[in-house]
């Protein structure tokens, strides 16, 4: 391909032994000597498997390293999200959460970002802890190389419309960062006090999990006013595909023209505000029989402009760059799910360039 590749869903593989020296006391010995339950330890399986799941490709461990998966992929630039941190959500300690949460994006920082011009990254916003999750984020903001917000989905109680929540919202406006929704982990079903045991196999875990999660967060930014209360707030949702969102925004339209009394804060149909306001990564990427059927449903709900390319590189059910220029034939569509789309929303070369003016990150 000609077209300059983005890729947005790329994860490190951070540990214990990363972290431990960027951890504030009284918390580092956690995590230096995590015993019970530390987030590396929590499952994301429903249920035993039976037959060891598909290795994985090996994660980066050095800027080098994931250079040079970029080379081999052909891919120009890269956001980097964490991998086991996915899971932060589900910690029930709030203090060792935004711990965990700050020690990950001063590693992500001095580590990661700033040696090689080509990766971006989002730090974690510990949902435990809204108002210290926006000071991390006016922290970041001018920085550089990070170019976005994780907000994880995986576990989170209450659900992301929550008021507690505000405080995020309005730093990741003030500092005109998008925040990344991504699951990770056990994705518990809304209003479930455990996990769906009645799932019987990964087949319907995976199916049904990722685009439930997101519906139900979409559903409950919605609801709070989220996206007229913050016009600026620019919102990504990885890791769940693309169809799902066709479902709830025209349902949200329905029920917006019958109960619009419920949410006062908007003046037009919600589906005014999703397409303004939402992207979505293309991973897992959901083609049918009839190679227009993709196309049709992105027409419909959010444009061609707000998707974005994903890899969900390095895990097993990644996909490839060539895969998913495939589905998108004309070559200006192409371009922009690829990589202009990711650009754009992300501000890099707008990045590349005050950092060149930079000595350091």
């Amino acid at each position: 391909m000609s077209e300059p590749i983005i890729d947005a869903d790329l994860h490190l593989a951070e540990t214990a032994a990363d972290l431990a020296p960027y951890t504030d006391p009284p918390w580092r010995r956690a995590v230096a000597e995590p015993t019970a339950n530390p987030p590396w330890s929590i499952s994301g399986a429903l249920h035993p498997l039976l037959t060891q799941p598909e290795e994985r490709a090996t994660p980066a461990d050095t800027p080098a390293a994931l250079i040079a998966h970029l080379d081999d992929a052909g891919i120009a630039a890269g956001i980097v999200l964490p991998g086991p941190l996915l899971k932060i959500g589900l910690l029930p300690t709030a203090a060792y959460a935004a711990a965990l949460a700050r020690a990950y994006n001063r590693w992500l920082s001095e580590r990661w970002l700033g040696h090689t011009g080509r990766v971006y990254g989002a730090i974690i916003a510990a949902p435990q802890e809204p108002d210290d999750a926006a000071r991390e984020i006016a922290r970041a903001a001018g920085h550089p190389w990070i170019a976005g917000v994780l907000l994880p989905l995986g576990g989170v109680d209450p659900l992301w419309g929550d008021r507690r929540y505000d405080p995020i919202y309005a730093a990741a406006q003030a500092a005109n960062l998008p925040v990344v929704l991504h699951g990770g982990g056990d994705l518990l079903l809304p209003g479930t006090p455990s996990r769906p045991s009645q799932f019987a196999s990964a087949l319907e875990q995976q199916a049904l999990s990722h685009p439930l999660v997101a519906m139900a967060n979409l559903v409950s930014m919605t609801g709070a006013g989220v996206f007229a209360r913050f016009p600026e707030l620019r919102v990504v949702f990885l890791e769940a595909g693309i169809s799902w969102f066709a479902h709830i925004m025209l349902r949200m339209d329905k029920e917006y023209n019958e109960n619009r009394r419920d949410i006062p804060y908007y003046t037009d149909r919600v589906s005014t505000y999703l397409k303004r306001q939402v992207w979505l990564g293309t991973h897992p990427l959901e083609t049918g029989p009839c190679a227009r059927d993709l196309g049709d449903i992105i027409r419909i709900t959010c444009g061609t402009d707000h998707i974005l390319y994903g890899s969900h590189w390095p895990f097993a059910d990644g996909d490839s760059p060539e895969r998913v220029a495939a589905a998108f034939p004309d070559r200006a569509i192409r371009a922009r799910v690829m990589g202009e789309n990711a650009a754009a929303l992300f501000g890099i070369a707008a990045r590349h360039e005050r950092a060149s003016g930079q000595a350091g990150p």
